[in-house]
């Protein structure tokens, strides 16, 4: 893969003191009142079968040139644009301000057209939100941010790399992820707020694949 010279150097995505904080601000805000009036809405929603209409992606300026792609770290100030990313993905846009550290965009000039993120648990990881603009698929950004991602991750000593996904489950295959029960997580990754929101509910949550993979080296 040949890296630009503007890509986020992956050592520098987590640290273990922040990744704690950040997993601690993030149980806080699961076990509060209103986050769990919210996961009982959405529990409403899957029983009968609603799916609320993903929002637009953002509006992109010009034609693409991959040449123009490159790949930062994410700050706070980029919070609401993905945020809106992801919801177009019909994926949830949820605790992007409490992992920000660990998320990467891909920015085309002043366009943000792609993003990721990563949460460090112990010597674990969950990779989340690998989500590309629809008219810059086709890019190799996907592939692109999850290799960063991976490495930023291995760098903070992370072995073990999990994921939810349904769509895209062909592409992680290709990243040499592979299907597991949810019961076979290590406990550290099972802190993540998408495995204690997804893992009771494989049963409505139809088509979803729980993946893993070892980290090289």
């Amino acid at each position: 893969m040949v890296r630009q010279q503007q890509d986020f150097i992956p050592s520098e995505i987590w640290t273990r003191e922040a990744a704690e904080r950040a997993a601690e601000r993030m149980r806080v805000t699961y076990e509060s009142g209103p986050f769990q009036a919210l996961i009982s809405q959405m529990d409403e929603q899957y029983v009968h079968g609603i799916e609320p209409p993903a929002p637009p992606p953002p509006e992109l300026h010009g034609p693409l040139e991959a040449s123009r792609v490159t790949l930062r770290r994410a700050d706070e100030a980029d919070v609401p644009a993905i945020a809106q990313l992801i919801a177009s993905a019909h994926l949830p846009p949820l605790f992007i301000e409490e992992f920000i550290e660990g998320f990467v965009v891909a920015d085309h000039d002043a366009d943000m057209i792609g993003c990721g993120g990563v949460e460090v648990y112990e010597d674990t990881c969950f990779l989340r939100s690998i989500v590309v603009h629809p008219k810059a698929q086709g890019l190799g950004l996907g592939r692109r941010m999850s290799d960063l991602l991976i490495e930023a991750a291995s760098a903070c000593g992370v072995r073990d790399v999990y994921l939810f996904t349904q769509d895209a489950w062909p592409f992680w295959l290709k990243l040499r992820f592979t299907d597991i029960p949810v019961e076979a997580w290590r406990k550290p990754a099972q802190q993540t707020w998408q495995y204690r929101f997804v893992a009771p509910r494989l049963d409505v949550l139809r088509g979803v694949h729980s993946m893993w993979r070892a980290i090289d080296g």
